[in-house]
C-alpha cells in the first residue's frame, strides 16, 4: 500500500536533506527506489501503471508519478 501523499512528502524532504544535493535538490530518478525502500513497497507496488492504479489508460509508473507530486507540494 501507498504512503499518505503527507508521509510521502515529508519522507522526501528528509531525503533531500540527508543527501546534501546542490542545493539541496536531487533529481528526481535518483529517489524513486529509496523512498520505495523505505516505505516497504513491493516490486508490484513500485512498477504498477497509472493505467493499473487509476484506470486512465497511461502507460506511466504510478509510484513516480506519487513522488513527481511530492516534490511538486514542496516546492
Amino acid at each position: 500500500m501507498y504512503p499518505s501523499d503527507s508521509d510521502l512528502a515529508k519522507a522526501l524532504l528528509c531525503h533531500i536533506f540527508s543527501h546534501r544535493g546542490t542545493r539541496y535538490q536531487v533529481r528526481e530518478g535518483s529517489t524513486y527506489r529509496p523512498l520505495a525502500d523505505r516505505f516497504g513497497l513491493s516490486e508490484e507496488e513500485r512498477t504498477r501503471t497509472r493505467a493499473e492504479e487509476y484506470g486512465d489508460g497511461k502507460s506511466q509508473r504510478a509510484w513516480d508519478i506519487k513522488v513527481q507530486w511530492a516534490r511538486n507540494t514542496l516546492l
